[in-house]
């Protein structure tokens, strides 16, 4: 199965899902840090604790570890990478499928895609790099390299037709 496709001006990375069991620990711990000191919390309040700034700063920081850990479950289970081709810019967005982030815009004149080498060689991965003279787009999703190789070929016909110079 590929993990990108070209539909039209569109380029979509898939990432690699992981397994499920990781997945589903990723999203657990997410759920319990946001809820767990949540109802603490209500808890000790409800049993005639007075309240402090204690509980607050604790709902708030596992809450935000909570949200970070749903997101990189989210990633993992459902993300990818959407590079669109539009008139006079590139868009690149990270979808997380629930949310989406990362958006960035580049200017199409001049471009160039390539791939960076990425963790050990025998693995034989690298990331897609867009750039042009001032400002470059680096993915995040790893690729096989023959896989990179086509859609840099890809994209530089692409550039090319639009009418930038190599």
């Amino acid at each position: 199965m590929k993990r990108f496709e070209f539909e039209g001006n569109r380029l979509t990375l898939h990432v690699k899902k992981t397994p499920i069991v990781i997945r589903a620990i990723l999203f657990a711990f997410g759920f319990m840090a946001g809820v767990l000191p949540l109802a603490g919390m209500i808890a000790a309040l409800a049993s005639g604790r007075d309240f402090h700034f204690g509980y607050l700063f604790g709902v708030f920081f596992t809450g935000l570890m909570g949200v970070y850990m749903i997101r990189i479950a989210l990633w993992n289970s459902l993300g990818f990478e959407l590079i669109q081709l539009k008139d006079d810019r590139l868009d690149y967005i990270a979808d997380y499928g629930w949310f989406k982030d990362g958006k960035k815009s580049i200017s199409m004149k001049g471009l160039k895609a390539s791939f960076l080498l990425i963790g050990y060689e025998e693995e034989g991965l690298a990331v897609l790099q867009i750039a042009n003279e001032t400002q470059s787009i680096e993915s995040v999703v790893k690729l096989p390299i023959d896989d990179l190789t086509e859609i840099a070929q890809k994209l530089n016909q692409s550039f090319n037709f639009r009418g930038n110079e190599p």
